[in-house]
């Protein structure tokens, strides 16, 4: 308040006050969430960009990581093919779903990836990151819900360039090696190669007993895994000026020893000991369920791996990932006021595990899948850049993307009465996605100071869902697969979302903005146990909201702010919900939710203090259910807890036996959303200073605080997460012309776990909800957030030899 208030007054003591076309400085951040090169302070959006120099000081290389400079955004990973969810103003979508697109999508070079498994795809040598928050339906492909995370790589330089890097992590015995090398090829193309390879034991302690008959214990720490990592990048610019190209293919490989198990853990028993476990009278387990750094990740044995060696391999859990990426952008000005744009990409996705779901060193489930993903995508753009008031952007989009999910669930004698392991279930999906979509924005510029955008997408959107059954113990034994007929089993959405902006910079340096926007996800079919003839589907989201704010700097750029509020309306937001009959987790609707809140960034490096920055970001978000009438019950919930809505008939799991009627559903209207703190804020502050005429030093450090929030779908009290504060420091001495650096890197220094994911563990639980008396709750699992790592690393840089 104070910033909307004062700053066009100290903004006005600044020389220059001209708005007409900045030039850009050392110290500007570039942006493209437009799709043209603008300084971030000048885009009317809310925008956290992270630059290249943070992204090295704390030694970035996942999405995870990213998240701690970014208040507001959350990331966990689940155990499964649905790769794991983003979170951002509270907004998100199903972790666990193959079949959902996120809510939050990730833009990797241009192209649009809008599923949950890019967050386990590394990223290095990045210019910079970009995280749009609010519905972003206007310039992105895939229209976003909640955002958009962008990854922009380097691109080659107009000279040679070099860069090796090493370092080492002492908690999870981690090896880290990264090189890169840009260099002119002829006049006007460039070529830069980077290179990553990790490897790590993890820093899970797998306290696993042996399994009975099993081949023993995988490792003696989780997840032992090792991270392959390589992208070449050609870039062209014509003599002219009036054509480039650029040419990015990345592939990376994730090979984990351990299964999705190496990072899951049980955290809230309500016997102290896993249920499964304790039933079946063994009390000599070590699964203390609590969150620290003590996994039970046991082989699956070998009598149990023989009833589907296709997907259990030889027993021992393992995850496998390999992607691949890549991007052609052309760039034509047949004019000086014409520019047109197209954006061509390929993604190739596969992952295999296996996984001992059992809790305890009793083996009870087991499970495994091969997911298959490829997505072509094709983006065309015209921008016009007249000397009138008015131009335009306009353009089109189309994406094909094919996926097949296979995913069977095994069960060993203990469960079934039965002598032997069996196939629970063993279905196999394979969807088709095509989608198109038109949009274009109109410029007004009405002054130097003043200028009205307005504009929007349309997109269409269809699926299709093909099903085939294997044989298992629930559907019946047969020779051959059978094709299961789903009604419907193609959906088709359509969608219009506008988007207005207008922006007021009275000075170089102040930024005014207001804007309304819509956006939208669309549904799709859960992949999920189905009986003949069901309908599996769920319904396309909906956004639609306002946002305002004020950016620039002051006192003659030594202060940089950011504020913005903002409130938006969600129909129809995509949940989890966890099926105790099939045993899977399905996606269902929310009629409507709210999110509002605000946010201020603070960054000032004073000139009299050369080389100190000190930074501040907090930010406030009320995420609340509008309307949620019809949420799972979680396991045991009485109705004296909230479960007294929809009652159904119960049976008896094993035999089949009546057992009277319970509700099944509660009611969670006005209760806080999924992984949606109301509270979250970072403070930092970062030295640099010469020691000598040859070498320098920085120190720095900062302390991110999350508020308290419950990770559970159905908002089990048992799962809900206190606020924390994380603390992160690094140290670095360098060489004056940069051309080596030693680094000491430290993050979670006080070792604060959470579990930023969590679910009811399957086949626990004494009874079915909605019962007048509280039944045995379910055992609780997620995954929990980093540990305190600290790492040394060396890098050495092409000035070293010259």
């Amino acid at each position: 308040m104070a910033l909307l208030a004062f700053a066009p007054t100290l903004s006005a003591q600044e020389a220059g006050s001209s708005a007409a076309a900045p030039a850009i400085g050392e110290q500007d951040i570039i942006v493209t969430a437009r799709k043209r090169d603008e300084r971030l302070q000048d885009v009317p959006a809310a925008i956290a960009a992270v630059s290249s120099q943070e992204i090295a000081r704390y030694s970035t290389n996942t999405i995870t990581q990213i998240s701690s400079r970014v208040p507001q955004l959350q990331v966990g990973s689940v155990s499964g093919p649905g790769g794991g969810s983003i979170n951002l103003r509270g907004i998100g979508s199903p972790g666990t779903s193959p079949s959902v697109d996120q809510a939050v999508s990730i833009n990797i070079d241009g192209i649009q990836v809008s599923q949950g498994n890019a967050i386990n795809m590394g990223i290095y040598d990045l210019d910079r990151v970009e995280v749009l928050k609010g519905p972003q339906a206007l310039f992105y492909g895939k229209n976003s819900l909640g955002g958009i995370i962008s990854f922009v790589s380097a691109d080659p330089g107009k000279e040679f360039e070099w860069r090796a890097r090493a370092g080492y992590e002492f908690a999870q015995d981690r090896q880290q090696y990264e090189a890169m090398i840009s260099t002119p090829v002829t006049e006007g193309l460039g070529l830069r190669v980077v290179g990553a390879y990790s490897k790590q034991d993890g820093w899970f302690h797998n306290v696993s007993n042996n399994v009975p008959g099993g081949t023993g214990i995988s490792t003696s720490t989780a997840p032992k895994s090792e991270d392959y990592f390589v992208r070449g990048t050609l870039k062209f610019e014509g003599a002219d000026g009036k054509f480039d190209a650029k040419l990015k293919a990345s592939y990376a490989q994730l090979d984990r020893d351990n299964g999705p198990g190496g990072s899951t853990q049980l955290f809230d028993c309500p016997l102290g000991a896993p249920q499964l476990q304790v039933f079946a009278g063994n009390t000599g387990g070590v699964n203390d369920c609590k969150l620290d750094r003590n996994v039970v990740d046991p082989n699956i044995s070998a009598t149990t791996v023989a009833a589907s060696p296709y997907y259990l391999g030889n027993g021992r859990p393992f995850l496998k990932q390999k992607q691949f990426l890549s991007s052609l952008q052309m760039t034509l000005r047949p004019t000086d006021t014409l520019t047109l744009t197209s954006v061509t990409g390929y993604y190739d996705f596969k992952e295999d595990f296996s996984w001992n779901v059992s809790a305890g060193e009793l083996e009870s489930l087991v499970t495994g899948s091969h997911v298959k993903d490829k997505q072509f995508t094709q983006e065309l753009r015209a921008a016009t850049s007249f000397e009138s008031p008015f131009n335009v952007v306009v353009g089109s989009y189309y994406q094909f993307s094919e996926k097949k999910f296979e995913a069977p669930l095994v069960t060993t004698g203990f469960l079934t009465g039965f002598t032997g392991p069996l196939v629970l279930v063993d279905d196999r999906f394979r969807q088709k996605t095509e989608a198109y979509s038109f949009f274009g924005q109109g410029i007004l510029t009405l002054s130097e100071q003043l200028e009205i955008t307005a504009g929007g997408r349309y997109s269409v959107e269809d699926k299709w869902l093909h099903l085939t059954r294997y044989p298992s113990a629930f559907t019946g034994f047969a020779p051959t697969p059978v094709q299961i007929a789903l009604d419907p089993n193609k959906v088709h959405f359509t969608d219009f979302s506008p988007e207005a902006t207008i922006r007021f910079r009275p000075t170089r340096s102040i930024t005014f903005y207001g804007a309304y926007r819509e956006g939208f996800t669309s549904g799709g079919f859960n992949t999920a146990p189905a009986s003949p003839g069901g309908d599996i589907t769920y319904r396309q989201a909906r956004a639609r909201g306002f946002e305002a704010g004020v950016k620039g700097s002051l006192l003659d750029r030594q202060l940089s702010f950011d504020a913005s509020v903002y409130t938006y309306k969600y129909d129809d937001l995509q949940l989890n919900a966890f099926d105790p009959v099939s045993i899977s987790v399905k996606v269902r609707n929310a009629a409507s939710a709210r999110s509002k809140g605000a946010e201020l960034a603070l960054t000032f490096a004073p000139k009299a203090l050369p080389g100190l920055t000190l930074r501040s970001n907090i930010a406030y978000n009320h995420a609340r259910y509008l309307n949620y009438s019809d949420a799972s019950c979680y396991a045991g919930q009485s109705i004296a807890q909230g479960c007294n809505r929809n009652l159904v008939p119960r049976f008896d799991p094993v035999t089949g036996a009546p057992v009277g009627s319970s509700y099944s559903s509660q009611d969670l209207s006005g209760t806080q959303l999924e992984r949606a703190p109301d509270w979250t804020m970072s403070h930092g502050i970062m030295y640099d200073m010469p020691i000598s005429s040859s070498m320098k030093f920085s120190l720095g450090g900062d302390g991110n605080y999350t508020g308290s929030f419950n990770p559970e779908p159905a908002h089990n009290p048992r799962a809900l997460q206190r606020g924390v504060w994380r603390f992160n420091a690094f140290a670095s001495l360098a060489a004056s012309d940069d051309s080596w650096e030693l680094s000491l890197i430290g993050r979670n220094l006080a070792n604060k776990l959470r579990a930023a994911t969590a679910f009811e563990y399957p086949l626990t639980g004494a009874s079915f909800p909605g019962y007048a008396t509280p039944g045995l709750g379910a055992d609780l699992a997620g995954a929990p957030t980093e540990p305190r790592t600290v790492m040394l690393q060396l890098t050495l840089r092409n000035p070293l030899f010259k």
